[in-house]
């Protein structure tokens, strides 16, 4: 949140019967001026059945209706020590095109309680806004960090939250980012050793229409083992691992931008002593809206929606 105050005007906030005196806060909303480029992450779905559960039918994982129902109804959960209350936004058809998730904490305000200034505690919900891409199966998540330090942390609480609603269905959900394109590449080319390169790769059934040799291959191991993701890690101990972008590499490599798998590279860059580690989940894509938003009706995030190009990242054709 960015807070735009002025030194000498002073505004009233009603708070339960008492009046909370504060600096004014010129354009806002929420106490807080409207950052004029919003920037978003995102995320793909996946959908896969889950271990062993006797309400999975066979197919349901390729119904992404689920997980918008899912999405439809408010709902208060905790997750990983933090209280969440996850709200939607429906359009003038009662489809859900977005919503807000909020995270609960509690602040000391300033009051004015029957003429007496005094201060109290408040429960407060900061919250960022999410935004559906369904024809991508894919989740924009605004980025702010004084309400969720982590945005990987936040796929997480909204994977605890599918697993909750959809254990009915016999169903799990996997959201992995949009991350940076080539800079897997750009680890390679810039690196004197390299000892070790693993990709972990989803096995779902939607990314197909760029991928389908992977896809193909990916379903096949799948019938055959049961198995819902694939792990691949080459290594040599003295830093002499070598590779190119042939047809066997470069589609994991974008499997895994596109919002369907993870992979490290553990290398030592030229000039550098000391072997790091690099992944695809520390360089999370981003995308951009530099229109002010004062509402957080369907009318703004339609407008957020029709603003962001996904560009490469769109698998539907």
């Amino acid at each position: 949140m960015r807070y735009a105050f002025s030194q000498h005007t002073i505004f009233q906030i009603q708070f339960k019967g008492l009046i909370y005196f504060s600096p004014k806060c010129e354009h806002t909303t929420n106490f807080a001026e409207e950052v004029h480029i919003l920037k978003f992450y995102a995320g793909r779905f996946s959908l896969v059945p889950a271990n062993q559960n006797l309400f999975y039918q066979l197919g349901s994982e390729q119904k992404f209706t689920y997980a918008l129902e899912a999405l439809h109804h408010e709902c208060e959960f905790n997750h990983n020590g933090l209280s969440l209350l996850l709200e939607p936004i429906l359009d003038t058809h009662n489809n859900v095109i977005g919503g807000k998730l909020g995270r609960q904490t509690s602040k000391t305000l300033p009051l004015k309680d029957d003429g007496k200034l005094i201060k109290r505690r408040a429960i407060l919900y900061p919250y960022i806004l999410f935004i559906l891409v369904p024809e991508e199966q894919i989740i924009l998540f605004q980025r702010d960090r004084t309400v969720f330090s982590s945005d990987l942390q936040v796929f997480r609480h909204l994977e605890y939250f599918f697993e909750m609603q959809l254990l009915e269905k016999g169903l799990e959900v996997s959201i992995k980012p949009l991350t940076a394109k080539g800079k897997f590449w750009d680890a390679i080319t810039t690196s004197e050793k390299i000892y070790n390169i693993r990709f972990v790769l989803e096995m779902p059934n939607f990314l197909g229409s760029t991928e389908k040799n992977l896809r193909d291959t990916l379903k096949e191991i799948r019938n055959l083992t049961n198995g819902t993701k694939l792990d691949i890690a080459v290594n040599n101990k003295n830093g002499e691992l070598k590779l190119g972008p042939d047809e066997t590499i470069q589609p994991m490599v974008n499997w895994s931008e596109n919002g369907a798998g993870e992979w490290t590279v553990r290398r030592k860059a030229k000039g550098h002593k000391k072997p790091t580690t690099i992944k695809n989940s520390d360089q999370l894509a981003t995308f951009e809206y530099d229109n002010d938003i004062d509402t957080t009706d369907e009318a703004a995030i339609k407008d957020i929606y029709s603003h962001i190009d996904l560009g490469s990242y769109k698998v539907k054709k």
